[in-house]
């Protein structure tokens, strides 16, 4: 999102690089990185099965990856976060 609204000239390149500071700082601090495993494929290639769920295929790696974590999502974006509840993945308050 930084590189097309730097792109669309919505932000300065300053700018740009300060998002992803701020993002860096963000993630080591509150979040946990994980290497993504065969078995998260095969869990996302499931839940994308699901009819229910809208699901693009980058987020049900990410549910994938929490469920198997046992770790809680943070996400603003309204479908992935109905989809983490329906799969019983614990929300991050954001």
């Amino acid at each position: 999102m930084v590189g097309i609204k730097l792109r669309n000239k919505a932000l300065r390149l300053d700018e740009a690089r300060a998002a992803f500071s701020n993002f860096d700082e963000w993630t080591r601090r509150y979040a946990q990185k994980a290497q993504t495993l065969a078995a998260d494929i095969h869990v996302a290639e499931t839940m994308l099965r699901r009819l229910d769920l809208t699901l693009r295929a980058p987020d049900a790696i990410s549910l994938a990856i929490a469920r198997r974590l046992r770790a809680e999502l943070a996400t603003f974006d309204v479908r992935m976060a109905e989809s983490a509840r329906a799969l019983g993945i614990s929300l991050a308050a954001v």
